[in-house]
């Protein structure tokens, strides 16, 4: 029942989100050149608030991105498939995009999240 709450929020709030991701990326793309430090450094906070928001809507922890909570989930070894399958090969190259390395979802965990307050584990316990 919770998955199907998140999923109903998730297709209300996704386009909003979406356009947050593409307006962020416009702007950190379009600042890079012409050595615009704020508008790169907007570009990057919007996508950061998109990205920290979706994982809220998917009954994570508020304060953890999608790139972590997913990162955890292949780290311990037992990822649900559409994780393992699906968004991770996604996320790890819509990182690319904004110009990270390969394999962002495992060095994006971030440590200080208390797992406890996670609704819907992306692994099997």
């Amino acid at each position: 029942m919770r998955q199907f709450a998140s999923f109903i929020l998730t297709l209300v709030f996704f386009p909003m989100m979406l356009v947050q991701v593409l307006l962020g990326a416009v702007l950190y793309w379009t600042g890079r050149p012409i050595r615009g430090r704020l508008i790169e450094a907007y570009g990057k906070n919007l996508a950061l608030a998109a990205d920290q928001n979706l994982n809220t809507i998917w009954l994570g922890h508020p304060d953890e991105t999608v790139s972590s909570r997913v990162g955890r989930a292949i780290v311990s070894g037992k990822p649900k498939w559409y994780i393992k399958f699906l968004l991770h090969p996604f996320v790890d190259g819509a990182a690319q995009v904004f110009g990270d390395k390969p394999n962002h979802c495992v060095r994006s965990i971030e440590k200080d999240v208390v797992v406890d307050e996670e609704i819907w584990r992306w692994y099997s316990v």
